[in-house]
């Protein structure tokens, strides 16, 4: 998929904190960096493409906006990181077809 960084828009704020609650309660992300996740994806200049929220995924745990999905280190990859990353990124999924970005 190729995308244009320089088009991507904002994410609405209702629609950001819907993610990121599926970041802290899935993936285990720190409810403390909420507020920096949504100025990132809602209000900053410059839209944010990426937020490396870690958790469970360790230091690869990466929110992914073009996509709305999550990645993680490959090198880290374990039966159990897959089951998870998928039940996320399905999750994400679900809640974009409920509401349009």
């Amino acid at each position: 998929m190729n995308i244009n960084i320089l088009n991507m828009k904002h994410l609405a704020k209702d629609f950001a904190n819907n993610v990121y609650d599926i970041l802290v309660d899935l993936g285990g992300a720190r409810e403390e960096d909420r507020s920096s996740f949504i100025y990132s994806f809602c209000e900053d200049q410059y839209v944010c493409s990426q937020w490396r929220f870690q958790g469970h995924f360790g230091f690869g745990g990466k929110y992914l906006h073009p996509n709305n999905s999550i990645s993680y280190y490959r090198e880290t990859k374990t039966e159990e990181l897959e089951k998870l990353a998928e039940e996320v990124n399905d999750k994400l999924k679900e809640l974009e077809n409920e509401k349009t970005i």
